[in-house]
């Protein structure tokens, strides 16, 4: 899905900055860009996933100015840490997929223009701290083992797509229970996806959630703008949906498919 895409190359008036190195490098050397990175200004893309990069730290890119960076891909390193990310003003677009974050402060991010946030395939055991990215659009967490902090997307209200697939988000027992009023876990989380008004794309396949009974007539009837979920449009089912609840078959709520 283009949205999520990992791997996407930055072009920009710096697209020679960074140089990939001759030799496994886990650390930012100044030869690993073609210009002094003092005299960068705002917007400078920076591209750290060639496969020869396998950063622990980007101490470096301290001398670039705080209001400088605007985008950043550091795909397939070895960082423990993103948090100093933070004094980056300016950053819109953050790609950590593949690296060694875990949850905590390491991923506690105060980025108040983030847009796209991409942290695929880590070791996150919950949904990471958002209250400091409340412009945040897109979000993937997929492929991690994340069981628990779901609301914290309720502090980004301006989310369109999300992706969090391949990860271990349970809910209690799923959307039957919640439908006898016996779940509040399940109904909790949708309350949270109700939240997000402008979501249009959500993955939750591959979670225990997204196995339970009327989970997708649930997501859909809570989340009215979702045009596509884990991967199939939904068009055709609110169509079919309305056309029950106009012939008296819905059940009266229209959302508690088994």
């Amino acid at each position: 899905m283009p949205l999520f895409s990992p791997r996407k190359q930055y072009n920009s008036l710096d697209e020679e900055l960074v140089l990939p190195p001759l030799r496994p490098t886990t650390i930012l050397q100044p030869e690993h860009f073609s210009a002094p990175l003092q005299g960068l200004s705002y917007p400078v893309a920076l591209d750290f996933s060639h496969e020869r990069f396998k950063l622990k730290s980007f101490s470096l890119l301290t001398q670039l100015k705080p209001a400088a960076l605007a985008e950043i891909n550091l795909t397939d390193n070895e960082l423990r840490s993103i948090a100093d990310l933070s004094r980056f003003v300016a950053l819109k677009t953050l790609v950590a997929g593949r690296n060694a974050l875990g949850s905590g402060d390491g991923v506690a991010l105060q980025l108040p223009r983030l847009l796209k946030l991409d942290l695929h395939g880590n070791r996150l055991a919950e949904v990471p701290p958002l209250g400091g990215v409340p412009l945040l659009q897109v979000l993937n967490l997929s492929r991690n083992q994340i069981a628990a902090k779901w609301d914290e997307l309720e502090h980004c209200a301006g989310l369109q797509a999300l992706d969090a697939s391949h990860n271990k988000l349970a809910w209690g027992d799923g959307g039957g229970a919640a439908a006898a009023g016996g779940n509040d876990e399940f109904s909790r989380a949708m309350a949270v996806l109700g939240s997000l008004r402008r979501l249009r794309v959500l993955s939750l396949r591959n979670n225990p959630a997204a196995d339970a009974p009327g989970f997708r007539s649930w997501a859909l009837a809570n989340a009215p703008r979702l045009e596509l979920l884990d991967g199939q449009p939904v068009a055709a089912e609110r169509a079919a949906a309305e056309r029950a609840a106009a012939s008296g078959s819905g059940g009266g709520t229209g959302a508690g498919g088994s």
